[in-house]
């Protein structure tokens, strides 16, 4: 039968899904004449992924009457699919095995990533969410992303001084979005584990004497004094630093002089005569002797500082 004022519609209702036909609208149409009819199908990133039922049909009017729907309909059915995401290549690998870093340390990787597409609104991000633990990317951010071109991050990991001694599992992935629209999580993550280790203690002086850290045994006689010169060189800077003997005798004597130094420098000998005297009465006996420093470095507390000079002293009958 001849149609006019024919309209091409679909039943379809479903958001971020749409079809349409070319031609929508035909003012006349013969009868048993075979039109042609162009359908199109689109859908947005945000469509839902599933089958859709819908149909294309025909709203006429016929002979001149009203304006009617006609049968029969085309039925058919939309699958929608995810889209297929860029697929982004990690070097040197996906894999950066563990990073191992003390506690209060930083520790820095360099790495580069690829996509097979363009990207835009770029964020370089860490899974990682651990107390006092940190990871961040330099870039963290890039407008853009031309395909196949290599794109260097700098990967940095730092630990405070209070953060937990353990492995910890994480990896550094990408957001973008894709040809215009949503921003979503691309694959593949770059996975690394950061291995936490206690903080290295903190470094001492180390004192070195001169002429080596043992004088051997001193003799001399009741009623007598000997005197040695010595010197002493620390690999770090010290301030109030007294030279003592380790032991009081009752009658056995070991001075310094001098006894107390306001500071030293780093690898700067200084000079000690150490004076040791034996009361008339001593006994006479071999007596273990040290002389020892103590001091502060860095600002701290004064505390021993190894090495000691060590020697002993032997007391013997005068004549």
């Amino acid at each position: 039968m001849p149609l006019t004022n024919v309209q091409v519609a679909s039943s379809l209702n479903v958001s971020g899904l749409h079809v349409t036909a070319r031609p929508a609208f035909l003012q006349r149409v013969a009868p048993y004449a075979w039109i042609q009819v162009r359908l199109t199908i689109s859908a947005q990133s945000s469509a839902a992924l599933a089958v859709h039922a819908t149909d294309l049909h025909l709203i006429a009017r016929v002979a001149g009457g009203q304006v009617v729907r006609l049968y029969h309909t085309l039925y058919f059915g939309l699958k929608v699919v995810g889209s297929q995401p860029p697929l982004i290549t990690w070097m040197p690998g996906n894999n950066l095995g563990t990073i191992t870093l003390r506690q209060g340390q930083t520790e820095t990787r360099t790495v580069w990533f690829r996509s097979n597409m363009p990207l835009t609104n770029v964020q370089v991000a860490s899974s990682l969410n651990v107390p006092n633990l940190h990871v961040t990317a330099q870039p963290a951010s890039l407008q853009r992303v031309a395909a196949n071109m290599p794109v260097q991050v700098t990967l940095t990991v730092s630990a405070d001084l209070s953060a937990g001694v353990a492995v910890h599992q994480t990896g550094l992935y990408l957001t973008a979005g894709l040809s215009g629209g949503s921003v979503v999580r691309l694959y593949h993550t770059l996975y690394f584990g950061i291995g936490v280790a206690q903080a290295a203690p903190p470094q001492q002086p180390v004192i070195t004497w001169a002429p080596g850290p043992d004088l051997g045994t001193i003799t001399l006689s009741q009623g007598q004094t000997v005197t040695r010169t010595v010197t002493f060189t620390s690999t770090m800077p010290l301030s109030n630093v007294q030279v003592m003997s380790s032991r009081i005798l009752p009658s056995v004597q070991v001075t310094t002089q001098p006894g107390f130094v306001q500071s030293v420098a780093a690898d700067t000998p200084v000079s000690v005569t150490v004076t040791i005297s034996a009361d008339p009465s001593a006994d006479v006996a071999t007596h273990e002797m040290t002389v020892r420093l103590v001091g502060s470095f860095n600002g701290g507390p004064a505390v021993r500082l190894y090495h000691s000079l060590y020697f002993a002293v032997n007391v013997v009958r005068s004549t």
